[in-house]
């Protein structure tokens, strides 16, 4: 029986807000089924977190998620990602005024134990039964950006290396108050109605 696997999610440890899906990405997933999920190869699969300087990604705590509702059962699986790659590119945007932003990229790949477990997850997921799935990627920052009221981040999944990357999310955003010390000086003496 075909497993449906639901768009991908994703949590922001500072709660989230919107974010950029591709249509690619929404077909891709949308005909991910059972079969494609057993023949996965955990060392296969890559996490890879881009976000712009100073917006540091807390890389230690970023984790894959499989939430998995097989009848009236319904269980998590959250599996460890160690980092194994890091590097920087360039952006530039904008019509009228070109701007330039420096781009931090996080790759990620499951822990041995990690790898494990996967493995005895898509031995139920094989068994009889309808199965839903849904996949989560929880890519926590280290702490709040200064003087900005916006996080933006872009993270690409890799299920294997024939298929290579594909979008999960592009430039998706949320909205949080500021961490910045001249931000908060500036509404401490913020006049009422200002």
């Amino acid at each position: 029986m075909r497993t449906r696997f639901f768009v991908v999610a994703i949590l922001i440890s500072m709660l989230g807000g919107c974010s950029s899906i591709p249509l690619s990405t929404m077909w891709k997933l949308h005909s991910f089924n059972k079969k494609d999920f057993v023949a996965l190869d955990p060392s296969s699969l890559r996490v890879r977190v881009s976000v712009p300087d100073g917006s540091p990604l807390d890389p230690v705590d970023t984790t894959f998620e499989v939430k998995v509702k097989a009848g009236e059962k319904a269980f998590d699986r959250t599996f460890k990602l160690a980092e194994v790659a890091r590097s920087t590119f360039e952006e530039t945007h904008g019509i009228f005024t070109r701007r330039t932003t420096t781009w931090h990229r996080y790759v990620l790949m499951m822990t041995d134990k990690s790898m494990a477990d996967f493995k005895r997850l898509q031995a139920f997921i094989k068994g009889p039964g309808k199965k839903d799935a849904l996949f989560l990627v929880w890519p926590p920052l280290k702490g709040k950006p200064a003087k900005t009221t916006k996080a933006v981040f872009s993270i690409d999944l890799q299920l294997s290396k024939k298929d290579g990357y594909f979008t999960l999310f592009d430039h998706a955003s949320y909205d949080f108050e500021p961490a910045g010390p001249e931000y908060h000086k500036k509404k401490a003496v913020q006049k009422p109605g200002a």
